[in-house]
């Protein structure tokens, strides 16, 4: 009975003992498994995740502007083997794993030695961690736990059945993560020696071997890191000359921490949300230029914040419609408006807008001589009843296009507006990309073509680089490969004759003066802007190979405290960036179409210029389209004169809708040039004049003449000439207010006043006291 009982309880401790290895047996299968599936799972994602990196944008020339980081938060510079170093991959086999190139992905030698240190010392004294091993945590962090060791091991083998040797060995040197954000040995070398791969000591090259290992430990504590980049090197005697080794053994530990390039974020903003999926990204962006005008743009803001708080600034290639130059914002990192894209920003453009309204103008028929009305008037908008003016306050009466747009008038460009028809402009404006607006064009109305319509600096430079370009529209390119087909929107004679006008000094010098900002020594075309208000000023500027847009203001669209037009908040800064721009290059000048006919006009009517004209002014015309008469405004007659001699007056005779204007002007009329020179109003009150009537007379200026100093120009460079008759006689004194400026011996004797703020009176007086006209004149 008692060996039937052994026997029973043997028999049913075995049963227990086969239960126990077959649920081991199934437990382990189902662990098995399950590292299978997760292999299959994490092979199957290895397709798309290796050689995942993060994109470097470089400037035209390769110069890095921004390292973005990858998907997993670090930075990598992917290099091929033969870009490196023969030492670099070296160093790190010997520290991670001698026998790379002797195992197919796990180290049965390496898992030996760790289970005989684990069941005999208890204590791990180094891993079994293959490089193909380790390339698994590095794509997968999640398998770091010492349960996915069989997952990382199958992980390892899939790699060494579809990948070389080399190609293992690539991924893992570009992927090995280093801490700070940098992961490979290309990020690694920029980023701790701020060198390339190639350029490093053996020395700096076995502490990147080492740092991996621990990088935030290594990083901090030196000796320890120089201790074991020793350590190592010590190992590498077959692969370090003797002489080399002893150096590299010697040479302390010294990094750099080399920040990552962060030039043009606003730019590269945009190229990241353009271009295709790549390691590195070429773009059209000049690095030294970016980087110079940049520091420019933001001193010119610290130095008068009372300009506006914010600014940008876009500089194309007009030969490649590449950008050269962006510049979103002064200051990135400027707290709450820094990272505002001012580029892009919808604003008033104010008067930058009429070039292209004149643009429309000409292909509608009228022509640069054409005269319009600069003088006060009402339009309407809506219900509403608008009376504009003009910048300077003032009004100059009849002027010819050119001059209105040289001058920047608002009054004839709107009144030019309400003759073309606000809906016909607002489709132009469309047709140069200036807008893409969906509103009717009743709700701008004639102010459409004075900045009621807002638009962006982007879309500023885009139209004005049409008329650099002559009329064709090219599509501005971020990339360096940029190749567009350009896209004609304006015939080549009417852009040139725009041009011809905004690089026109001495017409513009009615409003700005010679000598100002805008006058460069460089083949430059000029536009200013002002917004309502001083909110924005803008310069919108080109040549043949460049096209510059500059808005400054305050970021939140308030007034500007300074409330300084465009041309003196941003003329500094456009002469620096044009002379920075022509620094290596020699300009190229503007070319007119042949096919445009020349012809001297009249500067006051515009019409041909006729023999009772002053002067004249050659002007540029389509075919078909100069001037078919004589100027009818200026005329002569034939007068006796003071003295009973005959005599031809010159005046002017204008239209009637400017008799009020001229009433109030300095322009020679008839009755002016009477009363000049002979005192009376009528021509039927020559006959009644005396003999004795003196002869010493002051011809200019005028009577009642204003002027107005230019701030622009220099004192020295602002006088005021007295034409006299009558000096034959004998010596004549010239007062002014009362007192002897200069004694005059002959009408050639030519007299030049400074001119000097106030009302001032001046007459001549001869020896024998015989006094001639008294005349006023008012400097402002």
């Amino acid at each position: 009975m008692e060996s039937q009982s052994s026997e029973n309880s043997l028999l049913a401790s075995s049963g227990w003992l086969n239960s126990a290895k077959q649920l081991f047996l199934f437990a382990g299968l189902v662990v098995l498994t399950a590292q299978l599936v997760v292999c299959v799972i994490y092979a199957w994602k290895s397709r798309s995740l290796l050689s995942f990196q993060s994109q470097v944008i470089l400037d035209r020339g390769g110069y890095p502007l921004r390292h973005t980081l990858s998907a997993r938060g670090e930075r990598r510079n992917w290099l091929h083997l033969q870009e490196l170093p023969p030492l670099l991959p070296q160093i790190f086999i010997e520290s991670e794993d001698k026998r790379f190139y002797d195992h197919i992905g796990v180290d049965a030698l390496s898992l030996a030695r760790v289970a005989r240190d684990l069941f005999w010392d208890r204590e791990l004294r180094s891993g079994a961690s293959t490089i193909s091993m380790q390339l698994s945590k590095i794509y997968w962090p999640e398998l770091k736990s010492p349960i996915h060791k069989g997952t990382q091991m199958l992980l390892a083998l899939y790699f060494e059945s579809v990948l070389t040797k080399g190609e293992i060995l690539t991924e893992y040197l570009n992927s090995v993560p280093f801490g700070f954000q940098r992961a490979g040995v290309g990020a690694a070398c920029d980023f701790f020696f701020g060198a390339s791969c190639t350029t490093l000591s053996p020395s700096q090259l076995a502490s990147l071997a080492v740092i991996p290992r621990n990088p935030g430990y290594y990083t901090k504590d030196l000796s320890a890191l120089f201790e074991m980049k020793n350590r190592l090197l010590s190992q590498m005697v077959a692969e370090v000359d003797p002489a080399s080794l002893e150096l590299a053994l010697a040479e302390p530990v010294r990094f750099v921490f080399q920040p990552s390039e962060f030039v043009a974020p606003q730019f590269t903003r945009r190229v990241l949300n353009q271009a295709l999926p790549g390691e590195e990204i070429q773009s059209s962006l000049d690095y030294h230029l970016q980087k110079e005008l940049q520091e420019r743009f933001r001193t010119a803001v610290d130095e008068k914040p009372l300009l506006g708080d914010s600014g940008a600034l876009l500089v194309i290639d007009n030969r490649t419609h590449t950008v050269l130059s962006y510049i979103g914002s002064p200051d990135f990192f400027q707290p709450e408006i820094g990272q505002i894209d001012a580029v892009m920003a919808t604003r008033s453009p104010g008067s930058t807008m009429k070039p292209f309204l004149y643009s429309y103008a000409i292909e509608n028929g009228y022509s640069l001589s054409d005269v319009v009305p600069d003088i006060p008037m009402t339009f309407s908008i809506g219900r509403k009843v608008y009376e504009p003016t003009n910048y300077g306050g003032d009004y100059s009466g009849p002027v010819t296009i050119r001059r209105a747009l040289a001058n920047s008038k608002n009054i004839p460009a709107l009144y030019l507006t309400s003759l073309l028809g606000t809906g016909s402009v607002l489709e132009s404006f469309k047709r140069w990309g200036l807008t893409n607006t969906t509103l009717p064009d009743h709700h701008f109305g004639v102010g459409i073509a004075i900045g009621n319509l807002e638009t962006t600096l982007w879309s500023l430079v885009q139209a004005y680089s049409v008329l650099a370009n002559r009329g064709q529209m090219f599509e501005i390119g971020f990339l360096a490969d940029h190749n567009p087909v350009g896209v004609r929107v304006m015939d080549q004679e009417v852009a040139d004759l725009i041009t011809s006008v905004l690089t026109d000094h001495q017409s513009r010098s009615d409003e700005f003066g010679r000598g100002s900002y805008l006058e460069l020594d460089l083949p430059v075309a000029v536009k200013t802007g002002t917004s309502n208000d001083f909110r924005d000023t803008w310069i919108l500027s080109y040549s043949p190979d460049f096209t510059v847009g500059m808005w400054r203001g305050n970021a939140s669209g308030v007034a500007t405290e300074a409330q300084a037009p465009a041309a003196k908040s941003l003329g500094p800064l456009l002469k620096a960036v044009w002379t920075r721009l022509y620094q290596f290059r020699s300009p190229v000048g503007f070319k007119l179409s042949s096919e445009l006919k020349r012809l001297e006009v009249c500067p006051l009517s515009g019409m041909r210029a006729g023999p009772s004209c002053p002067s004249s002014h050659h002007e540029f015309f389509l075919a078909g389209k100069q001037p078919k008469h004589d100027c009818r405004w200026h005329k002569t007659v034939k007068v006796a004169s003071c003295q009973g001699e005959p005599q031809e007056l010159r005046y002017v005779e204008l239209p009637p809708e400017y008799k009020e204007w001229s009433a109030s002007g300095n322009l020679p009329t008839l009755k002016r040039q009477l009363k000049q020179a002979c005192g009376v109003d009528d021509l039927s009150q020559l006959k009644n004049l005396k003999k004795d009537i003196p002869k010493l007379s002051i011809v200019e200026p005028l009577d009642q003449s204003v002027y107005a100093i230019d701030p622009n120009i220099p004192n020295s460079h602002q006088m005021l000439k007295v034409v006299h008759r009558g000096a034959q006689d004998g010596e004549i004194k010239l007062i002014i207010d009362g007192q002897l400026f200069k004694r005059i011996r002959s009408e050639s004797d030519e007299v030049f006043l400074p001119l000097k703020k106030g009302q001032h009176k001046m007459y001549l007086e001869s020896e024998q006291g015989q006094r001639s006209n008294a005349v006023s004149f008012m400097v402002k």
